[in-house]
């Protein structure tokens, strides 16, 4: 897959003609990793994701269904970190990064400390307070964790990125603790100890990424949602009821697909 204006360190790929996994890889945890968004599963090694390229990603695998079944439509979101993570020390552990700092993205990677229960915080290279940062212990079977700054207290609630359920109370997922210009703080409700696990952060850039919450009217007509730029992804959870759906639309496919 060529043709980008980068090489992208982060590559979100869904099959689009069948309800397969959502497959997830970065250049930090390398090409051979991957772990599934609508899964608990633990992080598996595989060899369907050949490389990150100078201009897009391989894929090279025969008939992987998550990567390139023949005949299969798929989707592939991307995003340009830093290329080689280094080593920050801004929290209680020392964490692998790969930032962007120009466009508010970053990927961490960190183990969590054998005597945690009060959790531990993690530089992330940002500079500014991430929006957004979703979380996956790598080593475990347990559910991904979602801060998002339009929860209604997001520093003691949480969504799942694996589950249709509304947020809910989740003071160990944080530490009931904001993200800062420098660090944010992960518990032991979402990566055990010695574990080893991945953050992805976002900080809101003017014209570049928003984040928020709105409130729906039942209308077919609205609500307006104002950005200040036009997208070209949204990503969309329902928060105050479960049973419904995390939903993706992008620009290049169907405006009306998700």
């Amino acid at each position: 897959i060529s043709s980008l204006a980068f090489q992208p360190d982060f590559v979100w790929i869904k099959n689009r003609d069948e309800a397969i996994n959502n497959a997830l890889y970065d250049s930090v945890r390398g090409n051979t990793k991957v772990l599934f968004s609508n899964k608990t599963e633990t992080e598996a090694t595989v060899g369907d994701f050949s490389s990150f390229n100078s201009d897009g990603f391989t894929v090279a695998y025969a008939n992987r269904q998550e990567t390139n079944k023949n005949n299969i439509k798929y989707v592939a979101w991307c995003w340009k970190a830093g290329g080689a993570a280094s080593s920050n020390t801004d929290g209680s552990v020392t964490s692998q990064v790969s930032v962007n700092a120009a466009y508010g993205f970053s990927i961490i990677t960190a183990t969590m400390p054998s005597t945690s229960n009060l959790g531990c915080t993690l530089g992330h290279g940002l500079n500014t307070a991430p929006s957004m940062y979703i979380v996956k212990d790598r080593d475990m079977s347990i559910s991904w964790g979602v801060y998002h700054e339009g929860l209604s207290s997001p520093s003691t609630q949480a969504l799942q990125l694996n589950s249709t359920g509304a947020a809910f109370t989740a003071t160990n997922y944080w530490k009931s603790t904001s993200p800062t210009s420098s660090v944010l703080t992960v518990g032991t409700s979402i990566v055990s100890e010695s574990h080893d696990f991945v953050v992805y952060a976002w900080s809101e850039i003017a014209g570049f990424s928003k984040f928020g919450s709105y409130t729906g009217n039942g209308s077919s007509s609205g609500p307006t949602v104002t950005t200040g730029f036009k997208p070209k992804f949204i990503l969309m959870k329902r928060t105050d009821a479960s049973g419904y759906n995390w939903v993706i639309f992008d620009a290049e496919r169907n405006a009306f697909d998700e």
